[in-house]
């Protein structure tokens, strides 16, 4: 994440995109609204060069990180 230069609020999202989460719960789990989540997305596939979600999950997997969730960057 750091190589990548985002913020802490966006590295959240990030884990909970990896973790397979869906906008709304996302939004739900890290207490802001949907549109401050897809805000946080644009700016995280800006800043990693992806241009869809799917992509940027694979950039993630190829990386060779451990679980972000596991890592405790994800509020339980």
């Amino acid at each position: 994440m750091q190589a990548c230069g985002l913020t802490p609020a966006e590295g959240r999202v990030l884990a909970a995109i990896v973790e397979g989460d869906g906008l709304e719960r996302i939004a739900g789990r890290l207490g802001v609204g949907r549109a401050t989540v897809k805000t946080h997305l644009n700016r995280i596939l800006a800043k990693t060069g992806t241009t869809r979600q799917h992509a940027l999950v694979r950039l993630v997997a190829a990386s060779g990180l451990p679980s972000l969730g596991q890592r405790g960057i994800l509020p339980d």
